[in-house]
């Protein structure tokens, strides 16, 4: 359980780093509100927070968002509620196995919200997988915009297994 917490954690330490080196750059209103940095970090911690505030009641709603938050906006606040997450992420005591209900929008063509059971285990590995995609997005304008990024963000775990491997020189069938 210590994994799937610790590696639950990292997206936030990517993003916290991803969001420092913007406010460094003085760059802020370009990269991180203008091009879509923002928004991509805001969603990533919608989800963690869908996952903190429906916890403790057994029910995660993935449709609780707060678009247009000054998340989006200010990398400054931004850091501050990476802040909170990490150190709630740090403390909670995850119990993998517990049943939890989860619900989330599955269409866009029409309002339609499903509902499902889950575990609490199988949610934070949905957390650390959504997270990586959008990371990868952010990795992608940051890139375009002449940044130079730890070439594991935004990386699946596996493929970052899998490079260690061939650097290694093991070759999977």
């Amino acid at each position: 359980m210590k994994q799937l917490r610790a590696a639950a954690l990292e997206p936030l330490d990517q993003l916290q780093t991803i969001t420092r080196l913007i406010i460094e750059s003085g760059r802020v209103t370009e990269l991180y509100a203008e091009s879509g940095v923002g928004r991509h970090a805001r969603h990533v911690i919608d989800y963690y927070q869908a996952l903190q505030s429906g916890l403790p009641g057994r029910h995660i709603d993935y449709n609780m968002r707060r678009r247009g938050s000054a998340i989006e906006t200010d990398p400054v606040v931004m850091l501050e509620k990476m802040e909170e997450l990490r150190k709630w992420g740090a403390d909670i005591l995850l119990e993998e196995e517990v049943n939890i209900r989860v619900e989330s929008e599955i269409s866009c063509a029409a309002s339609y919200t499903y509902s499902f059971n889950s575990t609490i285990g199988r949610e934070f590995l949905y957390i650390i997988d959504h997270s990586v995609h959008h990371i990868a997005h952010i990795s992608l304008i940051l890139k375009q915009h002449g940044f130079t990024l730890d070439p594991v963000f935004g990386l699946a775990p596996s493929t970052s297994s899998f490079l260690r491997q061939d650097q290694a020189g093991i070759r999977l069938a």
